[in-house]
């Protein structure tokens, strides 16, 4: 009914509950992100290079139920030694590296009195830890055979504590260790025509966001997402350069996909609904039509992207 009176129109007021213009329903959101990098190039074959990041976010969402206050920072080291080496028919590089960073998340939910925080509804403390190591191998054999051998061993936790409504000391929440694997290869037929294929895994531990969402809780049940993902990729372009296209074939099995509920009171939580197969397709062409050095038209070219994805539950959790 309401979408037939005004498909625009902002979510009603309930007997019990006011609507979102009563309660100025919107999301503010500041983030300042800053980073600092050093590459020192050690010898002609050997490299190093660190990076250091940063970030903070200010959030504020008044909501038809509450009023949130989220403030999030974050900080992070990158480091990893490159050595490269190149003959006439035969180049390769090594990666090895690490990674650590680390999220704080402070989260304050107030009532909501028509867009003003108002009597405190709960209060959390949250920090999330993520590291990894990771070693990478990459070979061009006769400019024509590129190879891709990595994995990463991933590692994540995260720590919270509750001040309001009831004290709750910090406790920690760790997941387990996991190898991240990746192949790629990519073999160039001919100068115009090339084909490439991929086979990794996928990790995704849940963010704080989900972890403590807006039903004021801390969901300890939820699990990482994770599945393998395959893709199959074709190249196509003229010596010209005129004539462009590049298709891309995936499919990737996931389990414990991670999906949004809502409460009665349009308050959300998530939780693992089970696995779901992911197939798609992604198509990529370009025409140049025109090409001049002189007149009022340098350069006309013709680009379009296609994308069809196919995604079903195979064992839905409700």
């Amino acid at each position: 009914v309401q979408l037939e009176q005004n498909p625009r129109q902002a979510r009603p007021a309930t007997p019990a509950i006011p609507g979102a213009v009563t309660q100025q329903a919107a999301i503010y959101n500041k983030t300042i992100f800053a980073g600092l990098s050093n590459t020192y190039q050690i010898d002609k074959n050997f490299r190093h290079v660190v990076a250091l990041f940063t970030s903070y976010t200010d959030f504020k969402n008044p909501f038809i139920t509450n009023y949130e206050k989220r403030y999030e920072s974050t900080l992070g080291l990158r480091t990893f030694l490159e050595f490269a080496e190149a003959k006439e028919n035969f180049k390769w590089n090594a990666q090895a590296g690490v990674e650590s960073s680390g999220t704080r998340t402070q989260v304050k939910n107030f009532n909501n009195n028509a867009g003003s925080a108002t009597t405190m509804q709960a209060y959390d403390d949250l920090k999330a830890n993520q590291n990894f190591a990771f070693l990478r191998f990459n070979f061009d054999i006769n400019s024509k055979l590129l190879v891709e051998l990595s994995s990463s061993l991933n590692f994540f936790n995260y720590k919270y504590e509750s001040f309001f409504p009831a004290m709750v000391a910090a406790q920690q929440k760790k997941f387990s260790t996991q190898l991240m694997p990746k192949l790629a290869l990519s073999y160039l037929i001919d100068p115009e025509f090339s084909i490439r294929s991929s086979v990794s895994k996928g990790y995704s531990p849940p963010t704080l966001a989900e972890v403590r969402s807006s039903d004021n809780n801390i969901n300890n049940n939820l699990q990482p997402e994770k599945g393998w993902n395959y893709e199959l990729g074709l190249r196509y372009k003229t010596n010209n350069n005129r004539f462009y296209v590049n298709t891309n074939l995936f499919s990737y099995q996931l389990k414990d996909a991670i999906v949004r509920r809502l409460n009665a009171n349009d308050t959300e939580y998530f939780i693992n609904a089970g696995g779901t197969n992911q197939k798609g397709i992604e198509l990529e062409t370009s025409i140049l039509i025109i090409e001049s050095k002189d007149g009022f038209f340098k350069r006309l070219q013709l680009r379009n992207s296609y994308t069809f994805s196919k995604y079903r539950f195979k064992d839905f959790t409700n």
